[in-house]
């Protein structure tokens, strides 16, 4: 195309829109006005989408009707988006909240394990149903459903806050010990206890709380909420007992005799006082346990023995052991065989006391005595027979002979058989006798011994060891055994001066 032909359209398409534009401008005026009339009217269709709106769940009870409990799978169905087309002074004015999404769980079809979601029209815009067309919404809510179960579990109660002093909590008391939980198997399996929770802070008395309804707690901790598939079906009324506390002595009697030739030589218990708890006035009027003597008899026994006593036994009603560990003390008795040992005295070891200044004193012989000790083994063989002090009291005792008795001393836990009298012979001091002593007894005078050849010294032969019997190996007689025939002095004609 030549350079002229190029001006030549341009000048004719500038002759186009110079000429007449006034009338040009009403007639594209006209055209738009003519097509907006023609929209209005005619009132063609038009496609529109909704987002968000919300799945409402219709008749949610009637799966916990039939005691099953349901999930729903597709857990993004919460709200739904629909795609319509319709006539368009309708659509294109719609909202979600113009729409209704239900599932009407009573639609379930147990095949499919499905309920169809149906989406209609709300208020004003519910008339033009029939003239909307759904081209794009959801159809189905998955589910998937368990059985609701009862299990009985026991209730647990968790006391909290600090009690004032000497106060304790005692076992708290409930109205039922168990209650039953109504919930799916999948929720059971997570259930880790069931508890009651009360609060005992500064308290001095009973605390109780009524109609309580117990808390579920899962394995791991945490509540597990009640709904309509998870409940508690009753409730419980819960009581914690507040005791006042004192700690007393624990007297423990021992009655009876040990077996003949048997002796008690020690009794220890292994708490000497314990905790108790009861109402303060109660516990104001007991300064101590005392366990009577029939609990712990020894009669005719021959061997230790333990006794183990329940205390309860022995506190008043209302009155309780507040630990554990001290329900009960033991009583250890510990029996040992008695000994029998003889001792010779003789007369020169025997001392004299309160003898009168004109009086002489002598024995009636000089025979030794002999005495019977008793004790255990451990004690006769620790003692000391220097320390037996051996003596008579003359004091009152008349001119003549006199059975007087041999007073000796004894240690701690060694006992003489009977009691042993000497015959003593008292007689007033001649001119130029000294009173107030004893005779010596006559002793041949000393000779000098003649020279002899010297021998290797011979060792002397020891006395014979006192041997240490039973009481019921030998039995001794109540008066001093005098050695020898001829004793100038009958027992008998001795008690009768006595």
């Amino acid at each position: 195309m030549t350079k002229l032909h190029r001006n030549e359209i341009t000048t004719k398409l500038k002759r186009i829109i110079t000429i007449n534009p006034i009338l040009k401008l009403v007639a594209v005026l006209i055209a738009i006005l003519l097509w907006i009339v023609v929209v209005n009217v005619s009132d063609p269709d038009y496609i529109v989408t909704v987002r968000s709106i919300p799945v409402e769940l219709v008749n949610d009870s009637f799966f916990l009707d039939q005691d099953k409990a349901y999930d729903i799978t597709n857990q993004d169905i919460s709200s739904v988006s629909v795609t319509i087309k319709g006539p368009r002074s309708i659509v294109e004015n719609l909202e979600a909240s113009d729409f209704q999404a239900t599932a009407n769980l009573k639609n379930f079809d147990s095949t499919a394990s499905s309920v169809p979601i149906e989406i209609s029209l709300l208020g004003l815009y519910s008339s033009y149903q029939n003239q909307i067309e759904y081209l794009k919404r959801p159809y189905t809510l998955w589910l998937s459903l368990e059985d609701i179960t009862e299990v009985t579990y026991d209730v647990q109660v968790e006391t909290r806050g600090t009690l004032e002093d000497a106060y304790i909590a005692g076992k708290p008391i409930l109205s039922s010990s168990k209650v039953v939980v109504k919930a799916p198997l999948s929720v059971h399996e997570t259930i880790g206890k069931v508890g009651v929770h009360i609060n005992i802070d500064n308290a001095a008395e009973d605390v109780t709380l009524s109609g309580v309804t117990p808390v579920i707690y899962s394995t791991v901790g945490g509540v597990i909420s009640t709904s309509k598939e998870v409940s508690v079906l009753s409730t419980v009324d819960v009581t914690v007992p507040v005791y006042y506390t004192k700690t007393v002595p624990v007297m423990v009697e021992i009655t009876g005799e040990c077996a003949a030739g048997y002796e008690v030589t020690g009794v220890a218990q292994d708490k000497n006082e314990v905790l108790i708890h009861g109402s303060k006035q109660v516990l104001d009027l007991i300064d101590n346990i005392a366990i009577n003597g029939e609990s712990v008899s020894i009669e005719d026994l021959a061997e230790s023995k333990d006794f183990v006593l329940n205390i309860a036994d022995y506190l008043p009603e209302g009155v309780g052991v507040s630990n554990t560990l001290d329900e009960t003390v033991t009583v250890s008795v510990t029996i040992e065989s008695v000994m029998q040992k003889t001792i010779t005295i003789s007369k020169s070891e025997i001392m004299c006391a309160n003898v009168p200044k004109e009086y002489l004193v002598e024995f009636a012989d000089e025979n030794a005595v002999r005495i019977t000790l008793r004790g255990l083994k451990a004690d006769l063989d620790s003692l000391d027979e220097e320390m037996l002090n051996p003596y008579v009291d003359l004091e009152n005792i008349g001119v003549g002979s006199s059975a007087v008795k041999l007073n000796i001393t004894l240690p701690e836990g060694v006992t003489m058989d009977d009691e042993i009298y000497i015959v003593m012979v008292i007689k007033e001091a001649e001119s130029g006798e000294v009173g107030g002593g004893v005779t010596p007894p006559e002793t041949e005078e000393p000779t000098t011994p003649q020279e002899e050849p010297t021998t290797p010294e011979e060792e002397p032969t020891p006395p014979p060891e006192e041997e240490l019997t039973t009481p019921q190996e030998n039995e001794v007689s109540a008066l001093s055994d005098v050695s020898g025939e001829n004793d100038e002095h009958d027992v008998s004609e001795v008690m009768q001066t006595v």
